[in-house]
């Protein structure tokens, strides 16, 4: 698996604007991508704890199968984007993001999320790419917020969405530079931003509650002792 440097011109130098911006991507990207990797372990223990592979494994399949065609139905655009990993189709939706409209960025990610969950808890396949092509996506939306260029937001939705998945800080911010570097180093330090928003966000969403304490028994009462009488 390959994926080469993705088509953007150099970005501007960030702004506070853009800052602001790239802490709510990230958290919308967190939130996102745990829903997702939840939903996928959900399907795992349906899929395969109940021992209903034959069944359920071709129903899921047919299900991937209706939201990339519900998807082409609704937005007019290929099957391929919401039916496959987004490898290949990532580099032509940052190429021609001008091409997609609100809405039909909002049905991609909303099908391609579920298609993705969906995978993830029968099928082969990883996390990295899918959240690579959502994060994309999400920040083609983001650049039409004032003041948030279209170069940062995708490479700040990239990162968001790999370290949501993958939880390694670190990696993320190397990836989403590496993908984004024809977008040149001003794009850098809002990388390292929403990747580290995005980090602590999935995380504080992954922690399980707490069990409540178990109140402490009651200390049975001490009987008072009758006077004693002295001689």
């Amino acid at each position: 698996y390959a994926l080469g440097t993705l088509p953007l011109s150099a970005a501007g130098r960030p702004t506070v604007a853009g800052f602001g911006w790239t802490i709510g991507l990230a958290i919308a990207v967190a939130v996102i991508t745990s829903i997702v990797m939840r939903g996928g372990l959900l399907t795992y223990r349906i899929v395969f704890r109940r021992q209903l592979l034959v069944l359920l494994l071709p129903a899921i399949g047919l299900v991937v199968g209706g939201l990339a065609i519900a998807f082409a139905q609704a937005t007019g655009k290929s099957v391929n984007e919401v039916l496959f990993s987004g490898q290949d189709q990532l580099p032509g939706l940052i190429g021609q993001a001008g091409t997609w409209s609100l809405a039909a960025l909002t049905w991609l990610i909303v099908f391609k999320c579920i298609a993705y969950g969906l995978s993830l808890g029968s099928f082969r396949g990883g996390p990295t790419f899918p959240a690579l092509f959502l994060g994309a996506a999400g920040g083609i939306m983001a650049s039409h917020l004032p003041g948030f260029p279209i170069q940062p937001a995708i490479a700040v939705g990239m990162g968001a969405a790999i370290v949501g998945v993958l939880r390694l800080p670190l990696s993320a911010v190397v990836l989403a530079t590496l993908l984004t570097s024809h977008a040149g180093s001003n794009v850098e330090p809002l990388i390292i931003v929403g990747v580290v928003v995005s980090y602590i966000v999935t995380l504080l969403l992954s922690r399980s509650p707490k069990p409540m304490p178990a109140a402490a028994p009651h200390a049975a009462p001490t009987p008072a002792l009758a006077p004693t009488s002295s001689r």
